[in-house]
Order: structure tokens, then C-alpha cells, then sequence
């Protein structure tokens, strides 16, 4: 993935993520639940 690494906060913890990543697969791998609802025809 991308060499360059950002700087996100969840829950007031501070965490330093690969750049471009998606947000939903962060919190998977973190074990952060995010509530979703995805609709496909």
C-alpha cells in the first residue's frame, strides 16, 4: 500500500494509518464497530 501514514482520531485514540485506506476497513482491523446499512439492487 501507500508509504505515507496519517493521523486519525477514534474515540479520543489517537491512531496512525496507512494514507487512502478506507475508514471501514481501519475499524475492522482495529475492532472498532461502526454501524453501516449498504443497499444494493
Amino acid at each position: 500500500m501507500n508509504d505515507n501514514k496519517v493521523n486519525i482520531t477514534i474515540n479520543d485514540v489517537l491512531h496512525s494509518v496507512d494514507e487512502g485506506r478506507m475508514l471501514i476497513e481501519i475499524t475492522d482491523e482495529l475492532g472498532i464497530y461502526i454501524p453501516r446499512f449498504c443497499y444494493h439492487e
